[in-house]
């Protein structure tokens, strides 16, 4: 038999009654696939995309199911708002860490903390228990409950996240040790929320339809989906301060989850921020991925928010946030580039991601091939999928596209092609699958994967790209080190024609104003700000009271500012204060803060949204006119 390469695999996974795929009934398939059998736990690999042979397998620790420990991946901790989560060597009675989880003040049920792991689609239908032990600072009304995130395996947009109720019965709330245990049998008290559901028969997103792990596992749509991520949660409770508790022990069907820091995070835990450098590079086909944008459009981390649903997709919690500004022109774009390692055109065959659109009617987030000949790097081109064709979901809300090969809808520009064939013509729409095969093509290898958004005239709205899979494999999404900048625009009509007296509001309403929303997306300091009013020849100071939830103060548009109030305090962040305004002419009217000003910047800020208030220092007439507010950030988480 000929050598042939292997290139990141497929695998797929059903009973041993199920007819296994192959080329010619379906075009994923490839050399070296695996077929893994759920009832007689062999393993099968294709060695030609047709014929399956037992593959010979090294003893495995699994459980009951089958289900072994390498389908869990490491624990992290991740926090929101007034929540927080270190790795603690405080009461090790299991190993030598504990998560030590902090809910914080809560504020409407958006203070929380976690300890999460990923799990490599693990079919709901063969959880059998998730046992986790805990220590309780003090006696609480809630405990710490589980939550974990399932899809469909083959339409992802099909997503839900479903929590066990931290006040239920079985999760204890005393002070010192304790454990809870979820089984199939124990209290209905799971509830779910998620998108584009439509076959379950529990009904979800109303946070009390409750059911039993054994309902779920029974269920239409449930029983047929896979688990991606399991979290065990501390916070989401709405009126009083929660104490510490700390985690000492996760099983997932009796597989023991080790909880510890990651070497990196433990170089953090005992030196400073220099142990970072100190990573080992893998041999790779997939990079890390970084953020471009041109022209009128910006590229930036955002780390997902309950508040605007962002915060459901994504492995990392992190989205990449793109922007395409009003007045834009067709050229402008921001994008998600992924370094890819010389891969060859003919073995890149499967593409899948997920992405928010805010409005609906404009076009999808698209994919872009970069490819070149790696002997001759004079000879390149761009394959770019068309943004707006029909089969790219465009809708308000979550979308999902999966690279379909047999679609004509992907054309090419580049340099020094030569003469390519079927592909002949560059701008036209041809399938990848005649990329794989075309004579020049088919010899190049890609160097660079994008997601793009733009290139279209229009202003487009911010949209977040949340999942990426390249032939399988998952593509995180974040800040390498957890620094990057992120620039935010907030703009008013102002609603008095007249003169607003200093220490008076600025809105857009003179009896429902609203707070300026600044979607910052993490942890940072604001290091510039920018306000413009669209009114000549003004000159008044003006200062932005920033906080982490909507202020209760007055924010009418002419009424005298009282704020902050009493209960706003806690929420408060701190001030931005403008000098004089000034103009260059006939222009509008503007002022620059930055920390080289009384801008009281860098300000500190930990949240994904901030909350304004603009309050005039001086009197000035505003006009009914167009006014910006814009906060540029170092971030840092």
């Amino acid at each position: 038999m000929a050598v042939k390469r292997i290139v990141t695999p497929n695998k797929f996974i059903g009973l041993s009654t199920d007819t296994k795929p192959t080329m010619a009934t379906d075009s994923r398939v490839r050399v070296g696939d695996t077929f893994y059998e759920t009832n007689t736990f062999d393993m099968y690999v294709t060695r030609d995309g047709t014929n399956w042979s037992l593959k010979t397998q090294n003893v495995t620790v699994v459980d009951a199911t089958g289900i072994s420990a390498a389908m869990f991946g490491k624990p992290s901790l991740q926090w929101l708002n007034k929540g927080s989560a270190i790795w603690s060597k405080e009461h090790m009675i299991f190993s030598g860490w504990t998560a030590k989880l902090t809910g914080g003040y809560q504020s409407g049920h958006d203070d929380w903390s976690r300890v999460s792991f990923n799990v490599n689609s693990m079919p709901l239908s063969q959880l059998e228990s998730i046992l986790y032990a805990y220590r309780m600072t003090v006696t609480e009304t809630v405990g710490p409950n589980i939550s974990f995130d399932v899809h469909n395996p083959d339409a992802p947009n099909q997503w839900a996240e479903i929590s066990y109720s931290n006040g239920a019965p079985g999760i204890t709330k005393t002070s010192g040790w304790n454990y809870f245990n979820l089984l199939p049998a124990s209290t209905a008290a799971l509830f779910w929320f998620g998108d584009n559901i439509l076959t379950s028969g529990i009904t979800g997103n109303d946070g009390t339809t409750v059911a039993t792990l054994a309902t779920y596992q029974a269920d239409a749509f449930f029983s047929t989906s896979v688990i991606t991520k399991i979290n065990i949660e501390w916070g989401y409770h709405s009126t009083t301060y929660l104490e510490p508790v700390f985690i000492g022990k996760i099983e997932v069907n009796d597989i023991d989850i080790t909880l510890e820091p990651s070497a990196e995070e433990q170089l953090d835990i005992v030196r400073d921020d220099t142990a970072k450098a100190l990573t080992t590079i893998p041999t790779w086909t997939f990079g890390t991925p970084t953020l471009l944008a041109s022209n009128q459009a910006s590229a930036s981390w955002y780390r997902g928010h309950q508040i605007d649903g962002t915060y459901q997709k994504g492995a990392t919690g992190w989205l990449a946030a793109l922007y395409v500004k009003p007045g834009a022109d067709a050229s402008s774009f921001a994008e998600v580039n992924i370094p890819v390692n010389e891969l060859p055109v003919p073995e890149f065959t499967a593409a899948i991601w997920s992405y928010l659109l805010t409005v609906s009617g404009i076009p999808a987030v698209s994919m872009i091939i970069w490819l070149h000949d790696p002997a001759d790097m004079d000879k390149r081109c761009e394959v770019t999928q068309r943004t707006d064709h029909a089969d790219l979901e465009a809708a308000a809300g979550w979308n999902a596209h999966e690279l379909n090969t047999d679609t004509a809808y992907l054309y090419y520009y580049g340099e020094n092609v030569g003469s390519p064939g079927p592909c002949v013509s560059a701008g036209t729409d041809y399938k990848w699958n005649q990329y794989t095969v075309d004579s020049v093509f088919s010899t190049w290898t890609i160097y660079r994967i994008s997601f793009c958004w733009g290139w279209y005239g229009d202003p487009m709205p911010e949209a977040f790209l949340a999942d990426v899979k390249l032939n399988g494999e998952l593509i995180p999404l974040g800040p390498a080190d957890g620094k990057h900048q992120r620039t935010v625009l907030t703009t008013k009509t102002c609603a008095s024609s007249g003169a607003i007296a200093a220490d008076d509001v600025v809105s857009e309403n003179g009896s429902s104003g609203t707070d300026w929303d600044f979607k910052m997306g993490g942890t940072g300091y604001i290091t510039r700000a920018v306000i413009a009013s669209a009114t000549n020849a003004i000159t008044p100071r003006g200062v932005l009271q920033l906080y982490t939830k909507p202020p209760t103060c007055t924010k009418n548009d002419n009424a005298a500012s009282n704020g902050p109030v009493t209960a706003d305090i806690p929420y408060l962040v701190g001030t931005v204060a403008f000098p004089a305004m000034s103009d260059d002419g006939t222009g509008h009217s503007y002022s620059v803060a930055t920390p080289s000003t009384s801008g009281n910047l860098p300000l500190a800020f930990d949240t994904p949204m901030l909350y304004g208030v603009l309050i005039t220092k001086d009197t000035a007439t505003w006009g009914q006119a167009l006014i910006s507010i814009s906060l540029s950030a170092d971030m840092q988480d």
